[in-house]
């Protein structure tokens, strides 16, 4: 049997004390470390007397720190002086604390596993606890007759932004650096003082933003861009138990009972080391356990998810969020961001389980730091489409629809449906010569050929022209 490997290394513990007394300015980035997380005794002590001083705004030195561990501490068998000096001369404790911070983590996080683990088996024997009621409950009724579930009635699931998040589990993803933590950062500011999100009017809501891939000062910094009102209902925690073996689904489920919506930005960072190409049945498996603590507990809980996958022209959110169908399962609604090389606007499609698909054209202001709706892309798109139509006859007088699709670019059969609706418009008009339409500027007067005269048919009240030639 191979033997196991201690889960705790003094020498690093040390070693991250002693660089922070070397260079107490480094305590600024291991602030938040729980000294619990210290397998030692002593160090434990000496981190909280550090965590002490740096709250009072007085300085991390050696015989400040002695001083508050002779008077406080508990540990009355230590020489702290000779202890600590030994800990601000080794040579080794020089370098960054960074680099000792992450491993003394890993050790707290390993050994919580552990305990985790063993509580659990003991649970699992001990016959004197009860199951949950959700497993015993003998009146819940699982079987419905055609009529029964017709019959059924729910109370409306409108979620807190209708039509784009719904009630459950929403899935945003795009590639990196798209917008999508601001455009999360931005509802949750809306959601928190019941403002305007786009062209939304915002329910009042609490929110719960795990903010794990931006540090306190960009984060601080976007939402002054963005106005935060102070009072906001929005609560911002940098650090989460992970959600695959470190109990973070059950936290997240117990803070379900406090908050409307809870945002996970970014779900990697709440799974690390997964790859979510590899480990997509892990994946999977807690988007469905965050999906049913949404549905049960009538709330939103919204992740967000890099994706590195070269985009295609489809634009379909599924396939380019979660790259199967197979993790769809799990996601009420899937949303995406695509950012347009050659255009300011970025497009922001969805696909839900019960309401129609999501096709925005956002535009990003960069002195709000915010998003702004331009509008829906069909109809923007058909915008567009129109005033290409009308400058291309701009320069080609009388044309032919084949003539103005090959100006334009486009597909022949949607630039007829659209010089149709231009002429019902009234922003063009028309004319057909011997069977065959033409399209011209109000403004233009038609041309004449130098072939054959003929006569000109009205169609749907264009009063036809005798003499006119084909152009």
């Amino acid at each position: 049997m191979t033997k196991k490997e201690e889960l705790h290394d003094l020498k690093i513990e040390s070693s991250l004390i002693g660089s922070v007394l070397i260079d107490p300015g480094q305590f600024n980035d291991c602030a938040g470390l729980d000294p619990v997380a210290f397998h030692d005794r002593r160090h434990q002590e000496i981190w909280r007397v550090f965590q002490d001083l740096y709250k009072a705004g007085e300085a991390i030195e050696q015989t400040i720190v002695q001083h508050e561990l002779e008077t406080a501490s508990n540990l009355e068998s230590v020489d702290w002086k000779d202890y600590l000096t030994k800990l601000l001369t080794d040579p080794e404790n020089s370098q960054s604390a960074r680099s000792y911070l992450k491993r003394v983590k890993e050790y707290h996080w390993r050994r919580s596993l552990e305990v985790e683990g063993l509580a659990m088996v003991n649970k699992a024997h001990n016959f004197k606890i009860p199951p949950p009621e959700s497993i015993t409950e003998p009146g819940r009724k699982t079987r419905y007759t055609a009529s029964e579930i017709l019959s059924l009635h729910f109370a409306e699931d409108a979620g807190p932004i209708p039509g784009i998040i719904p009630i459950g589990l929403t899935v945003l993803g795009s590639r990196p650096k798209a917008g999508k933590s601001r455009l999360m950062l931005q509802a949750s500011c809306a959601w928190g003082v019941g403002g305007k999100f786009l062209d939304f009017t915002m329910p009042h809501l609490k929110v719960l933003y795990y903010s794990l891939d931006d540090p306190e000062r960009r984060l601080q910094d976007r939402l002054n861009k963005m106005g935060l009102d102070p009072a906001a209902t929005v609560t911002f925690e940098r650090e989460i138990s992970y959600l695959d073996v470190g109990g973070g689904v059950a936290k997240i489920e117990q803070e379900a009972n406090d908050f409307d919506v809870i945002i996970i930005d970014t779900i990697r960072r709440a799974m690390p080391g997964r790859d979510f190409n590899k480990d997509g049945a892990v994946f999977d498996e807690i988007l469905g356990q965050l999906q049913s603590i949404g549905q049960n507990k009538h709330m939103s809980i919204i992740t967000t998810l890099h994706n590195r996958k070269a985009i295609g022209q489809d634009f379909d959110p599924v396939d380019d969020v979660l790259g199967s169908t197979g993790l769809t399962a799990s996601a009420d609604c899937v949303l995406a961001i695509y950012r347009q090389p050659t255009k300011t606007t970025t497009l922001f499609r969805g696909r839900h389980k019960d309401f129609g698909d999501i096709d925005l054209t956002l535009e990003f202001d960069p002195l709000t730091n915010a998003w702004q709706l331009v509008g829906k892309t069909g109809e923007i798109l058909e915008g567009e489409t129109e005033n290409e139509i009308i400058d291309a006859l701009s320069d080609l007088g009388k044309a032919k629809v084949s003539q103005i699709a090959k100006e334009i670019n486009k597909d022949r059969g949607n630039t007829s449906k659209r010089c149709s609706k231009l002429w019902v418009k009234g922003l063009i008009k028309k004319e057909v010569v011997e069977d065959i339409t033409y399209f011209y500027l109000p403004t233009q007067v038609p041309t004449h050929t130098t072939h054959d005269t003929h006569t000109t048919q009205g169609t749907q009240g264009t009063q036809g022209t005798q003499g006119t030639q084909a152009v």
